[in-house]
Order: C-alpha cells, then structure tokens, then sequence
C-alpha cells in the first residue's frame, strides 16, 4: 500500500506461484467491505468509496485492519 510496486499485487495474475494473482483485488474489495459494514451512513460510505484522498486514514476507519492485531 505504501510502496510504488504493484507487480505482487495486481495483473499477476498467470504469473503469481506462491500466492493467489492479482490478491490486491481481493484485499481492496475487503478493506471496502469493511469500510461500507462499519458506516452508519451507506450512501456517504459509497461515495467516499469511489473519492478515496489518504488510504492510509481509510484502511484506519475500515476497521479491516484490527482483524490482525
């Protein structure tokens, strides 16, 4: 998320041995699962779905995160 090489991440796809391809797809769709479950407001979580400014403060508010700690 925080770096600039997206090549473990998306459109490897054929070419990914160790790890399922293109996971950041899947890891974006969670974060943004989270993200929208934990909104008490849908409509404004969809809209600051699609106008995403500082990822790492969206990741925060998600909540995705915690599931990990």
């Amino acid at each position: 998320m925080l770096g600039t090489d997206i090549s473990n991440w998306l459109y490897n796809g054929l070419k990914s041995t160790d790890k399922p391809g293109d996971l950041g797809y899947y890891m974006g769709y969670k974060i943004c699962e989270a993200y929208y479950n934990n909104s008490e407001d849908k409509k404004q979580a969809i809209k600051e779905i699609l106008d995403i400014k500082d990822h790492q403060a969206f990741l925060e508010k998600s909540g995705y995160a915690t599931k990990f700690e």
